[in-house]
């Protein structure tokens, strides 16, 4: 994984001049203020973002808490993974 971020990295800044902001999925879920508070920071080319609405956005939001941060609720329909075995025949679902 290193081996490929680092080639990306080089390829990025030997054939362009335009910046970049590499976002780990991984950094949003465990610290979701503060790297959506850096990409801000990069977007808008500034070196804080404090007391603009912009940051008390990103406290309301990017919320850490067990399930992670969520930007909505999903909706649970109900089902489990044998909802459709009844539309199988044994022969069917041993060859499954």
């Amino acid at each position: 994984m290193r081996c490929y971020y680092e080639r990306i990295l080089a390829d990025i800044k030997k054939y362009t001049n335009i910046p970049f902001y590499i976002v780990r999925f991984e950094d949003l879920r465990r610290e979701p203020n503060q790297e959506m508070t850096n990409v801000f920071k990069f977007l808008l080319n500034v070196d804080s973002i404090e007391g603009t609405v912009l940051e008390s956005r990103i406290d309301k939001l990017a919320v850490k808490d067990a399930k992670g941060a969520e930007s909505y609720n999903r909706k649970y329909y109900g089902y489990d993974f044998n909802r459709n075995k009844h539309l199988f025949n044994e022969e069917q679902i041993a060859k499954i």
